[in-house]
Parts: C-alpha cells; sequence; structure tokens
C-alpha cells in the first residue's frame, strides 16, 4: 500500500466523530498484519472468488479494506456467519471472464503467477493493464457499476504492484 493511503486512511479516521473511543486497526500495521481478508470472509456478503480476492455479493472485486473498528459485542448486530456455499459470484459465472481475460494468464488453479503479471508490467507500462488497472478485476461483471476511474484503477495496480516486490523482496 502507498504512503498516501495510509495517510488518507488515518487522515479520515481522524476526522470522523465516533461515539467513544473505538479502537482501530489498519492492515498496514504490523507485523504482525491482522488478517482483514479472513475478518471479512466471516460476513455474509464476502467470499473468495475464482481469482483469488475476495468478491462482494453487490460491489464485485471493487471492495477494499482500510480499516477495522472493535465494537463492543453488546453493538454488533448478530448474523449468521458466512458457511461459503452461497449462491452468488463465480459460482454463478459461466463464463468467469476473469480467467481468460489477462493477457499473460496470470490467474490460474495455481493461484496468482505475480512475476508473470509484473514482467509484462515492465515490459508493457502502457498497456491497458499498466494504464487501467488489471483487466482480469475489470472482466468481472459482479459490481460493474463499482469499478475504479482508470486513474484509480491505475493508481492501486502500481500501489499493489510496488507493495508486493517490496513484500517478497523482488526487483522491478
Amino acid at each position: 500500500m502507498s504512503p498516501l493511503m495510509f495517510e488518507l486512511s488515518q487522515l479520515i479516521v481522524s476526522c470522523v466523530r465516533w461515539p467513544e473511543q473505538l479502537p482501530v486497526v489498519f492492515p498496514f500495521q504490523g507485523p504482525p498484519y491482522f488478517p482483514f481478508v479472513s475478518w471479512a470472509s466471516r460476513t455474509p456478503d464476502i467470499i473468495a472468488s475464482t481469482m483469488g480476492p475476495s468478491i462482494h455479493r453487490d460491489y464485485g472485486l471493487w471492495i477494499s479494506y482500510r480499516l477495522a473498528l472493535f465494537l463492543r459485542q453488546d453493538q454488533v448486530e448478530q448474523q449468521s456467519e458466512n458457511t461459503g456455499i452461497l449462491e452468488f459470484g463465480c459460482i454463478t459465472c459461466d463464463t468467469q471472464p476473469c480467467l481468460n481475460t489477462c493477457p499473460v494468464n496470470a490467474y490460474t488453479s495455481d493461484g496468482f503467477d505475480r512475476k508473470s503479471c509484473f514482467n509484462y508490467l515492465d515490459q508493457n507500462a502502457e498497456s491497458e493493464c499498466g494504464t487501467g488497472g488489471c483487466l482480469a478485476r475489470r472482466a468481472c461483471p459482479i459490481g460493474e457499476n463499482y469499478r475504479y476511474l482508470p486513474s484509480q484503477a491505475q493508481f492501486h495496480m502500481n500501489s499493489f504492484e510496488r507493495s508486493s516486490r517490496q513484500f517478497y523482496q523482488e526487483e522491478s
């Protein structure tokens, strides 16, 4: 995640008046890092997509986790926990265009091949992936009304690539 996103997330939290002092954590705090994806998967509207990232019932792949608030048990509306067998998302998508749109087939049954993706971006910075964000992510029909603008998608793609390289200690 970029330093700009760190600062923006912290600024938003500092501007909101919470009803009481609630503990707040961010996905970039760590190590150790908080299990945001695991927390999200416990909600009834989010499951893992065929591509790997979480997919929301309405927003599709256009969700992100910027912070988490810790509420007391009496502040939480009881919901049924996600059983993982939900009739939405990839399970209902016949064509799964996300799996055949990537120019280097970086999404496979084995997971995400970040090296192929990043090598492609290194050699094709002006490609649609480089200037408008991941083509496979943009191909998903769920949440298409919530897709990022090309400039936003480019920012997030660049941030993802930079933070992934840093995490895996790879050179660009």
